[in-house]
C-alpha cells in the first residue's frame, strides 16, 4: 500500500509474515492502526512538525515516525514498550529508504533527560483505555518542564481520549481538531494538540 509518499508493507507480506513466526508483539502491535495514516494526512497538510526532533509514543509499526524521518527530515525515535515491534518497525523504515532510532519504553518510563532532546511527541491509539489517562497527562507534564514544543495525539474518538482531552481543556495551547482523510481510505478521528 502507498500514500503520502510512503510505503506499507501489510501483514500479508511476505516479510511481514516472516517477521511473524518469529516476533508476536503484543499490546496491539501487531498492525498499523488507521490513525496513524489519520495524523500523517494532518502532518502533511498542516505543516505542524516543523521541528527536527520527533518523539512517537507506542509507535507498534511506527509508520508515522518513518513519514517524520522520510517525508519531513526528521530525527525520529520511536518508542514502545514491547520489544518485539522493533524488527516490524525496521523492516517498514527499510521499506521507505530511512531511518529511524527504538526505544523500548513505556509511556512512564521516559523521563525528563529524553524528553528534553525531543521537539515534538506524536502518538496515534495510544490512549485506548482509561489506564493511558494518568500516563499521559504525567507525560505531558514531563514534557512541558523539559521544553518539548508541540505534542500531536491522533484517536478515532474513544471515550479515554476524550476524557484526557476534557482533562487538558481550557488550557492555553491546547486544543482538540476534528479531522478526516480519504488516504489510502476514508477515516475520521480527532487530533489532541498541545502547544508549549
Amino acid at each position: 500500500m502507498n500514500a503520502h509518499g510512503l510505503t506499507l508493507l501489510l501483514g500479508n507480506h511476505t516479510e511481514i509474515l516472516k517477521l511473524k513466526r518469529k516476533f508476536k508483539p503484543s499490546n496491539h502491535g501487531n498492525k498499523v492502526w488507521d490513525s496513524s495514516w489519520l495524523l500523517i494526512d494532518y502532518l502533511c497538510r498542516s505543516g505542524a512538525i516543523g521541528y527536527s526532533r520527533v518523539l512517537e509514543l507506542g509507535c507498534g509499526w511506527g509508520l508515522t515516525g518513518v513519514y517524520c524521518a522520510k517525508k519531513q527530515g526528521a530525527s525520529v525515535i520511536c518508542s514502545d514498550p514491547d520489544e518485539d515491534v522493533q524488527p516490524y518497525l525496521n523492516l517498514i523504515a527499510k521499506a521507505n529508504h530511512t531511518k529511524v532510532d527504538f526505544l523500548n519504553m513505556g509511556i512512564d518510563q521516559i523521563k525528563r533527560n529524553i524528553l528534553k532532546e525531543v521537539d515534538v511527541i506524536i502518538g496515534s491509539d495510544i490512549c485506548f483505555c482509561d489506564t493511558m489517562i494518568d500516563p499521559l497527562r504525567r507525560l505531558i507534564n514531563r514534557a512541558k518542564k523539559a521544553s518539548v514544543k508541540k505534542i500531536l495525539l491522533c484517536d478515532p474518538g474513544r471515550w479515554p481520549f476524550e476524557d484526557l482531552a476534557e482533562l487538558l481543556e481550557g488550557k492555553k495551547g491546547v486544543a482538540l481538531i476534528d479531522w478526516e482523510t480519504h488516504t489510502p481510505k476514508e477515516i475520521k478521528g480527532k487530533i489532541l494538540e498541545i502547544c508549549f
